[in-house]
């Protein structure tokens, strides 16, 4: 596939069906309302560098 074919096929808009997009503005408010009540911890895991030994 040539460049300038694949650039134009990622610029194409698509279309999402309407259910999809209820359940993500739902899932998006979910996250919304349970980061400003502050109750729930985040967890962030950090990922060890590995180093080659020598």
């Amino acid at each position: 596939m040539k460049k300038n074919k694949a650039m134009y096929t990622l610029q194409q808009d698509i279309n999402i069906p309407d259910i999809v997009e209820d359940k993500a503005d739902q899932a998006f408010a979910r996250i919304q309302k349970e980061a400003k009540s502050g109750n729930e911890k985040i967890i962030v895991y950090d990922k060890k560098i590995r180093r080659p030994k020598k």
